[in-house]
């Protein structure tokens, strides 16, 4: 139960960041309205690949003095889903690569993973991998990626991105 302003403005914003990708577009597929109570049913889309990340969901609303005294929200929502594998990375390049937030990769990464740079293939730790993302954001200090593309099977999940930054320091020879 969330009650008062800002631990619902939280919740809103929490859900429309990690719940929603950006191109995000709710589907209403049925609403009622009686008396003092609106109930809305509806699933949610990608805009721009059609892809359903919400099958089902509800939002109940009571009304009173013409203004929403209580809301309640159901969804239906992936768990390991190749959905939220994306999702997973999404964060990731936006925390880790983005922000600099280096910690993040404490919540996201097990303590040895596989990690592939540098058309290398090796096993790292989560500081071996904050060391690697250190680097790069130390050369290019703006470093900034766009992601173009995602496509997700299973657990595995393939990333087109572009990065852009200005480099401000020795890369091997340059």
């Amino acid at each position: 139960v969330h009650k008062g302003k800002a631990a619902i403005k939280e919740t809103f914003e929490y859900a429309f960041a990690e719940l929603f990708p950006p191109e995000s577009e709710l589907n209403i597929v049925h609403k009622v309205f009686e008396e003092n109570i609106a109930y809305l049913v509806y699933s949610a889309t990608d805009a721009a690949t059609g892809e359903t990340y919400w099958t089902f969901a509800t939002d109940t609303f009571i009304i009173e003095n013409g203004k929403i005294k209580y809301q309640t929200v159901s969804a239906k929502l992936p768990e390991e889903t190749e959905i939220a594998n994306k999702l997973v990375l999404r964060n990731y390049f936006e925390e880790v690569w983005n922000k600099k937030n280096y910690d993040y990769l404490n919540e996201i990464t097990t303590d040895v993973f596989t990690l592939h740079y540098g058309g290398e293939v090796t096993k790292a730790s989560k500081g071996e991998h904050k060391d690697v993302v250190k680097f790069w954001t130390t050369v290019f200090p703006d470093y900034h990626v766009e992601i173009l593309d995602m496509i997700a099977e299973g657990d595995q999940v393939a990333v087109s991105f572009n990065f852009t930054g200005t480099q401000k320091a020795q890369l091997e020879n340059i």
